[in-house]
């Protein structure tokens, strides 16, 4: 297949389907704000060397194409091939609990910090968070009031702010607390 070059110098891309929008659009503001934290996440993941927090950070990246599927589907007024199914909920919800647990009670608030990998993983949920935020505004323009991929991101961001907290307990970091 041959890569066609300077498509989208005019300030315009395209979606699923062939639809062209506006690199500006709110659309393309939420796809890109996911793969923004979809490349965070792989960053966290060569940083951390635990496998099971490497496992989790994988499927988190797997899901995260799903939700792009789910909103390019919103936008084109398709159904999702691909999307965000009650099973990638549950998973979240299991490791919120299971690693919720190990880290042990909030003390207070957290100043993010601590190791290079959990460093990664605060600010990778600083970026969940904009990325919520930003689907958000597009659902409200759309209409829609709830989507469970709103509801993903939402626990996903908990969950990294877990997983902050879990790798710096196993590299023997100590939280700050304010």
């Amino acid at each position: 297949m041959k890569k066609k070059y300077g498509y989208g110098d005019d300030g315009y891309t395209s979606i699923y389907g062939g639809k062209k929008v506006g690199k500006d659009s709110i659309v393309i503001e939420v796809i890109g704000t996911v793969d923004e934290l979809n490349s965070a996440i792989g960053v966290c993941r060569t940083l951390i060397k635990d496998p099971e927090v490497e496992n989790i950070l994988v499927n988190i990246q797997k899901a995260l194409f799903k939700v792009g599927n789910e909103v390019q589907s919103i936008e084109i007024d398709r159904e999702v091939k691909s999307g965000i199914v009650e099973e990638d909920m549950s998973r979240l919800d299991g490791w919120l609990k299971k690693y919720s647990e190990i880290s042990g009670r909030l003390e207070g608030f957290i100043v993010p910090g601590g190791s290079l990998g959990s460093s990664y993983l605060h600010m990778t949920r600083a970026i969940c968070r904009r990325a919520e935020r930003v689907l958000t505004r597009y659902l409200r323009s759309k209409s829609i009031d709830r989507h469970i991929c709103l509801s993903y991101l939402n626990r996903l961001s908990d969950l990294l702010f877990v997983l902050a907290r879990y790798v710096s307990k196993i590299e023997g970091v100590e939280e700050e607390y304010l």
